[in-house]
């Protein structure tokens, strides 16, 4: 078996593992996984850092990335030479949709696919133009200081230092991020194959034939076989032991399995052959079609939390860039609301409650997860309008009567920066 990780740790990831109980493991699994992605991306933000640096101890670049209209312009231009370099893959992929759904809906296929890609790029861009100013890099830890952000780098760095910790306490950690190494390999792959007639072969004598494929089981999501000859099909060779029973492809007739076929691989984990026998007198012509994926395929949300948590940083940045006084203001709101001692008691509150929420019985046969998921995330909304009803209704006129808001508006900051900055804040 060709393991991307074992052959290049050798199972050294795997002898760190802990023997814990399973239902420990059980637990801890999902948020390791969580871990490696938050790990992913603060290692993606921490590389982005670095080029802020080195771009920042350009001279002209920096200077060009101090005036704000400077970053907006050409942070513009920048996300639309995203959107133009993603634009192939983007069309290619709304292809085969549309190949798959007989194309319906392509209009609104298309807004669904552009308009968010746009947005992200162009608050990619300015984020990026931002880092570039040198004057950006030495502020930038006052952006990890101010507002909600210190105490969301805190938490993903939690989960960060648990993705590194937490490998300890799960299984096969090597196999796992070894199925999402893989994972852009794997998909729809199509095999043909010309399989030997014999005119007036017996049944018992006709000729095995081999049929090389590269499959891992575990991978194994569906196999179709379509042949214009009948021919038998197995995992095993004639003359081994098969530990199970080979089945007929009838000719003209497409055979369908999701999964592992009727156990046609038995307990093979690597299927590096299929044996084939022709039944007809004619050569046949077997077409297979095999659609794989990841072993684990909890991995994929590991990108994806990556991304998030790049994205995260990407938009305070971006917003830090192109607004500093609505910035300055949501973030002042944040910090001052996140003080409040409401704020402290209903995060308390909501915790505890999460907790024991996981521990009720909910008597839904067999639906309990699916129900404690709708409990969560109902009181995580409940928590949070609470705390977004109490501070939109006080932050605006506790500023206006304790003349703090006079003071602000004095300076130049404009009454749309000073409530926008307030709603911003406040969400």
């Amino acid at each position: 078996m060709n393991d991307a990780f074992p052959m290049l740790l050798g199972g050294f990831l795997n002898s760190f593992t802990m023997r814990v109980e399973p239902w420990v493991t059980n637990w801890l699994t999902p948020i390791w996984i969580l871990g490696l992605g938050v790990l992913a991306g603060v290692v993606a933000v921490a590389a982005l850092a670095l080029l802020g640096f080195v771009l920042s101890r350009i001279a002209p670049l920096s200077q060009f990335s101090e005036k704000r209209s400077n970053r907006l312009i050409a942070g513009v231009v920048l996300g639309l030479v995203m959107v133009g370099a993603a634009t192939p893959w983007l069309i290619g992929q709304l292809q085969q949709h549309w190949a798959a759904q007989a194309g319906q809906g392509q209009a609104t296929d298309v807004l669904w696919t552009f308009l968010p890609m746009t947005a992200a790029a162009l608050v990619a861009g300015i984020a990026l133009v931002t880092l570039a100013s040198r004057r950006t890099m030495e502020e930038l830890p006052l952006l990890f200081q101010e507002g909600p952000l210190f105490w969301i780098a805190v938490t993903i760095g939690a989960f960060a230092l648990f993705g590194v910790l937490g490998t300890a306490v799960v299984r096969d950690p090597e196999g796992m991020l070894d199925s999402l190494v893989r994972w852009p390999s794997l998909g729809t792959k199509q095999y043909e194959f010309v399989v030997k007639g014999q005119p007036g072969g017996k049944t018992d004598e006709l000729p095995e034939q081999q049929l090389p494929i590269s499959l891992r089981r575990p991978e194994l999501r569906s196999m179709t076989f379509e042949s214009n000859e009948s021919l038998m099909i197995s995992g095993y060779p004639s003359d081994e032991k098969s530990p199970v029973e080979p089945f007929v492809v009838s000719a003209g007739e497409p055979a369908s399995f999701s999964g592992d076929p009727y156990g046609l691989f038995g307990d093979l984990q690597q299927i590096d052959t299929i044996y084939a026998r022709n039944y007809g007198d004619q050569d046949a012509t077997l077409k297979l079609t095999v659609v794989t994926g990841p072993a684990t395929p909890e991995m994929l949300t590991v990108p994806i939390i990556g991304v998030g948590v790049l994205g995260l940083f990407l938009a305070f940045l971006a917003l830090w860039g192109s607004l500093p006084k609505l910035a300055a203001i949501a973030f002042a709101t944040a910090k001052s609301e996140m003080n409040t001692p409401l704020y402290m008691l209903l995060a308390t509150v909501g915790a505890l409650a999460l907790f024991v929420f996981m521990w009720l019985p909910y008597n839904t046969f067999g639906e309990d997860i699916k129900m404690l998921k709708f409990v969560a995330l109902d009181w995580m909304l409940f928590i949070a309008l609470i705390q977004t009803i109490w501070s939109a209704s006080s932050s605006v006129a506790e500023e206006v009567e304790g003349r703090t808001a006079l003071t602000v508006l004095s300076k130049p900051v404009g009454r749309r920066d000073f409530i926008l900055g307030k709603f911003l804040g406040i969400s």
